[in-house]
């Protein structure tokens, strides 16, 4: 299945303004990531509320999903053209004013399909995913005792006293 993409180009905000409010959102379900937009008061909140809902109506008339199994799979924020303006300084002089300009780009997935993918790819069935993180869990049990048994300590030391071998 191809990946459900929306972009907003020319936004006059800077790429470093947007991309705060973007890490908030990003990994969200899509119903999340819209409560959360439509909460926060930063400037950049509302055109990438209206970049969310447009993917979201790619997602229901293109692919024919419901909007309730996506989420965000993905978000980029790069650098549009930099408009120079210049402000009169003293005698003379001028400086340059960069208005920065973003290009954001949004991808949504279903839930269901990254596990499937994941799955599929490794070949690997649930219950031998869930067999080897338990023997793991016991393996890493074993090598933390097996480090521990050679370490002396009495009561009320801070620190265990390692013993060695003098050779003399």
């Amino acid at each position: 299945m191809p990946e459900i993409k929306a972009s907003l180009r020319y936004l006059k905000i800077s790429p470093r303004k947007v991309r705060l409010i973007v890490n908030l959102v990003k990994g969200l379900s899509l119903f999340d990531a819209e409560m959360e937009l439509k909460h926060t008061p930063n400037r950049s909140a509302k055109p990438l509320l209206k970049l969310l809902l447009s993917a979201k109506a790619n997602a229901i008339h293109n692919f024919q999903l419901d909007p309730a199994k996506l989420f965000i799979k993905g978000f980029r924020v790069n650098c549009g053209p930099i408009m120079k303006r210049t402000m009169p300084r003293a005698r003379g002089s001028a400086d340059i004013i960069r208005h920065r300009i973003s290009h954001v780009y949004v991808i949504l997935d279903t839930k269901e399909d990254i596990h499937s993918k994941a799955l599929n790819d490794q070949g690997v069935t649930k219950e031998k995913e869930v067999k080897e993180y338990k023997n793991k869990k016991i393996t890493n049990k074993v090598k933390r005792t097996k480090s521990t048994s050679s370490v002396k300590s009495t009561k009320g030391q801070s620190k265990p006293i390692i013993q060695r071998k003098v050779i003399g």
